[in-house]
């Protein structure tokens, strides 16, 4: 699991990551592939009255408008060379929308 000191190392991880990559923005007429990233739940650990650690649950949004086989291998090698253990959900066809959408769900620890 990897481990951040501060929120800004979640915009940094995913600015170095080669693929276009902004923070809760679905906006989907942007060029694909795309990835929208969101924290999805914290939950702080506690001992002797403060917070120690946090563990942040995180969603990853991987946007095509085709299926691609290039990107997802490129987006999980540099998950896993940063220390990510994702998990991949099935890639989905989003109807009316035009894009195949999908989901990394990994978790970080916050010091």
């Amino acid at each position: 699991m990897m481990i951040i000191h501060s929120y800004g190392e979640i915009k940094t991880l995913f600015d170095n990551c080669g693929i276009t990559a902004r923070e809760a923005d679905f906006d989907k007429s942007k060029p694909t592939p795309y990835i929208a990233y969101y924290r999805s739940h914290e939950n702080p650990i506690r001992a002797n009255g403060r917070t120690i650690y946090t563990i942040i649950k995180m969603a990853a949004e991987l946007y095509t408008r085709r299926t691609d086989t290039a990107t997802e291998p490129i987006l999980e090698k540099y998950f896993r060379d940063n220390g990510i253990v994702a998990k991949k959900s099935e890639r989905v066809f989003v109807e009316g929308e035009n894009y195949y959408e999908t989901v990394y769900e990994f978790e970080l620890v916050m010091k």
